[in-house]
């Protein structure tokens, strides 16, 4: 184990009908290993590729969208264990589909990331009203948000069994 925040290993779990990925802590790595996927919806490419780049560092296999259509889509298809969510998307505000995942009895346990330009207290306390777990401003720091993907990921493992 590295110092600071403890490393995972998932291993997979059956709860219901959903698998669900449990992180453990494991020896020598600071990677999350690829059964942990993520899912993220951000409009500006240059802030796309940040993010997923920072995600892939930590081992997730990252999924990418555009837009919040293109990220309700995907979300149909998959069920990812943290979405990283930018609020000011194109063709819908991106609290508009946290409501909508947390209203949805397969999505609502899926820890959202806002990653977000928006930094007023007001900006903050409607994305907490929506459902985001975290809250992250652009510019932004690699190690604060991978510290809040890695935290979010390990509470979600612990909820789950």
């Amino acid at each position: 184990m590295t110092y600071g925040v403890p490393d995972f290993r998932p291993s997979t779990h059956l709860c219901g009908r959903r698998r669900l990925n449990v992180h453990r802590p494991v020896r020598h790595t600071s990677k999350v290993h690829y059964l942990t996927e993520a899912l993220v919806i951000e409009d500006d490419p240059d802030a796309r590729r940040l993010v997923s780049g920072c995600l892939r560092g930590m081992g997730l296999h990252v999924v990418e969208a555009a837009s919040a259509g293109e990220g309700a889509a995907l979300l149909e298809q998959m069920t990812p264990d943290v979405v990283c969510l930018d609020l000011r998307l194109p063709d819908e505000n991106g609290l508009a589909l946290c409501e909508r995942m947390r209203a949805s009895a397969r999505l609502r346990d899926i820890p959202v990331v806002a990653v977000t330009a928006l930094s007023r207290p007001i900006d903050r306390a409607r994305a907490e009203v929506a459902g985001v777990d975290d809250y992250v401003t652009k510019p932004f720091r690699a190690s604060a948000l991978t510290a809040s993907v890695r935290e979010l990921i390990a509470l979600s493992a612990v909820a789950a069994s």
